[in-house]
């Protein structure tokens, strides 16, 4: 068996390469840019692949490749000169993009490694709001995605040290493209330096052999003046709470307001607001939802309950 380079010294070199966005935006969020790393991934390997490797630029699979040197299907290969796997095909580009564009970043687990993953740090000088993109998903399996955005002022990926934490999860669906916009969770009134994404797409290991994805694009920072803050009770902005079929608003100075369900989609996009105006939320399931709201001052959010009596 052929010696495995120390994959780390490559990915964390690759990473720090890629720390030009001081404005706290991620490098090629929108997946329009892809780069040959056939040759890279091959040198760390230390044999010839088959089958090309295309990754979006900027992003990294630091979990995906360990799981490869590390799972037993590969061990045969490491005495031959050529891997004749496709080992990166849950991670590849999707035509055309959410919006028209050129592309957008499908994902998934399969049947070599159930899981795949893309990391990436790069320089962070403000403090967002809210973590946005457009997600769908092809086919009808049950694959997971978690898409984890940390704020720090450090490069780890170290969730309990972060200043603010923004959690996407979804499970399966949608089959269109939908936003889904989800606030960081601040825990400390620090201006971080630096911010990390990992996007993750699980398999059940039951479903080895499915071919669904997901198809990920327009991922962003949301930047504000000010991190997002809970409302006191004294400032409710939606009532009554809990709700049944219609919501009033009650809070002053709504430049905007959304509906945001706990899986992160955007529900409803309402601007213009004005005291005592009513939202219709007939059509929405019971359950917790979260009313993020800009004003002037920056965005606040509110969670309500919607329940029916049966």
């Amino acid at each position: 068996m052929k010696e495995i380079c120390l994959i780390f010294a490559l990915t964390l070199s690759t990473l720090i390469s890629n720390q030009i966005q001081a404005q706290c935006q991620p490098q090629n969020g929108d997946f329009e840019i892809w780069t040959d790393y056939t040759d890279t991934i091959g040198v760390e390997l230390q044999s010839v692949l088959s089958e090309q490797v295309i990754l979006p630029e900027g992003w990294f699979p630091l979990g995906r490749l360990l799981d490869i040197v590390f799972s037993d299907f590969i061990v045969p290969y490491f005495d031959l000169d050529t891997i004749d796997l496709d080992l990166f095909a849950s991670i590849r580009q999707y035509q055309p993009g959410a919006d028209g564009t050129g592309s957008a970043l499908a994902i998934s687990g399969d049947s070599l490694v159930l899981s795949s993953d893309l990391i990436q740090v790069f320089e962070c000088g403000s403090s967002p709001t809210s973590m946005r993109g457009m997600v769908k998903y092809v086919g009808a399996g049950q694959d997971s995605l978690t898409i984890i955005a940390l704020l720090h002022n450090s490069d780890l990926l170290d969730e309990e040290g972060a200043i603010a934490v923004a959690t996407y999860e979804t499970l399966a669906g949608p089959e269109e493209f939908m936003q889904f916009d989800v606030p960081f969770n601040y825990g400390e009134d620090a201006v971080p330096d630096s911010a990390s994404i990992l996007i993750i797409s699980n398999r059940p290991a039951e479903m080895s052999g499915d071919t669904s994805y997901f198809v990920l694009d327009d991922l962003a920072f949301v930047n504000e003046s000010t991190p997002t803050a809970d409302v006191n009770s004294s400032e409710v902005l939606v009532g009554p709470n809990p709700s049944s079929d219609v919501l009033y608003v009650t809070g002053e100075d709504l430049q905007r307001l959304k509906i945001v369900n706990m899986n992160g989609q955007v529900l409803r996009n309402v601007g213009q607001l004005s005291s005592g105006q009513t939202l219709n939320v007939s059509d929405l399931p019971e359950g917790v939802y979260t009313i993020l709201a800009e004003r002037s001052n920056g965005l606040f959010s509110q969670r309500i309950s919607i329940v029916r009596s049966h």
